[in-house]
C-alpha cells in the first residue's frame, strides 16, 4: 500500500507539472497570437490609408459607392479612383490569395498603378492593363526562371470622359456590368487573361470597349468574392447572373443603399456557410447632365 501511495503521489506530481507546462505554453501562444493580431490590425489601417478617399470623385463623376470587404482583416482586393485631365479613372484588382499574402500583392499593384498614372501619358484602359502586367512581372522578377512568386491578379480599368459622355473599359478577368434605368442589363466581357503570373505568356493587346454613357445608367465592377458566395439549398454559388438580377431589382436605389442591400442579401443567401474570399464592388452612376 505504501508503494501504491507513492506511485499515486508521483503521478499527481507529474499531472501538476504537465498542467503548469501547458499553462505556460498557452499563455505564450496567447501572447504571440495577440501580437500577431495587433500587427495585422495595424496593417489593415495602413492598407485602408492607401485606398482612395470616399469623395475622390465627388462632384466630378456623379454617384459612386464602394463595398470593400476583406476576408481576413487585410485584403487581396484593391481599387483606385482619380480625376486626371478631366477624365475619371476607376481601377479595381483582385490579387492572388487573400489575407496577408494578398495584401502584400496589393502593395505591388498600388505602386505600379501610381507609377503609371504619374509617368505615362496614355490613359487608355488597354494600355494601362498592359503596363500593369509588365510592371507586375518586373517587380516580382517573373522574367527569371528562379522567381519564387508565380502570382498575379485580375483587374479592370474604366475611364469616363464627361466632355464626350463616353466610357472606355478594359478588363483582365473582371467584366463590367452595365445597368440602365430600365430594361435589360448587359455584361461587357473581360479578356480571359490575368496580369502577372510568370507561368503565363503576357496578353497583348487587351481589348478596349467604347461605350456611350446613357443618362441614369449605372456601372459595376466586382471581384469574384461577390458572385462566389456559397449557400442556398442545394448548396451552390450565388453566381454572376443572380448578382446582376439582384442589382436590377434595386437599380432605383441610391448606390450606397443599393450596395448595402446587396451585401445583406449575399449574407442571407450564405446562411451558415463561411465566406471564401475578399469581396469588392465598385458602383458608379455618372451625372445625367454636366455644366461646361
Amino acid at each position: 500500500l505504501e508503494n501504491e501511495k507513492k506511485t499515486v503521489e508521483l503521478t499527481l506530481e507529474e499531472v501538476h507539472a504537465i498542467h503548469d507546462e501547458l499553462t505556460l505554453t498557452h499563455n505564450h501562444l496567447e501572447k504571440s497570437n495577440g501580437l500577431l493580431l495587433e500587427s495585422v490590425n495595424y496593417a489593415r489601417k495602413i492598407q485602408e490609408a492607401l485606398l482612395p478617399s470616399p469623395d475622390a470623385l465627388s462632384g466630378k463623376l456623379g454617384e459612386v459607392a464602394v463595398c470593400w470587404q476583406p476576408l481576413h482583416v487585410v485584403s487581396g482586393d484593391y481599387y483606385w479612383m482619380q480625376e486626371i485631365d478631366g477624365r475619371c479613372v476607376i481601377v479595381i484588382g483582385d490579387c492572388t490569395g487573400h489575407g496577408v499574402p494578398g495584401a502584400f500583392l496589393t502593395m505591388v499593384f498600388a505602386t505600379a498603378l501610381e507609377r503609371i498614372l504619374r509617368e505615362e501619358a496614355s490613359l487608355h484602359p488597354a494600355d494601362m492593363l498592359a503596363s500593369l502586367d509588365k510592371m507586375f512581372r518586373e517587380r516580382l522578377r517573373q522574367e527569371h526562371s528562379d522567381s519564387p512568386a508565380d502570382d498575379g491578379l485580375e483587374a479592370a480599368v474604366c475611364v469616363f470622359d464627361k466632355r464626350t459622355a463616353t466610357l472606355e473599359y478594359a478588363g483582365a478577368g473582371i467584366s463590367l456590368l452595365v445597368m440602365p434605368e430600365a430594361g435589360s442589363w448587359q455584361e461587357i466581357k473581360a479578356d480571359r487573361m490575368a496580369l502577372g503570373y510568370g507561368s503565363l505568356r503576357p496578353k497583348s493587346p487587351f481589348t478596349t470597349h467604347h461605350l456611350p454613357v446613357e443618362p441614369g445608367t449605372s456601372y459595376y465592377l466586382f471581384t469574384d468574392g461577390a458572385p462566389d458566395h456559397v449557400g442556398g439549398s442545394p448548396c451552390r454559388l450565388f453566381g454572376r447572373r443572380r448578382l446582376a438580377e439582384t442589382i436590377a431589382q434595386h437599380r432605383k436605389m441610391p448606390l450606397a443603399q443599393q450596395l448595402e442591400e446587396i451585401h445583406a442579401q449575399l449574407k442571407a443567401y450564405r446562411g451558415k456557410q463561411l465566406r471564401r474570399d475578399d469581396m469588392t464592388i465598385v458602383a458608379f452612376r455618372p451625372f445625367k447632365t454636366y455644366e461646361d
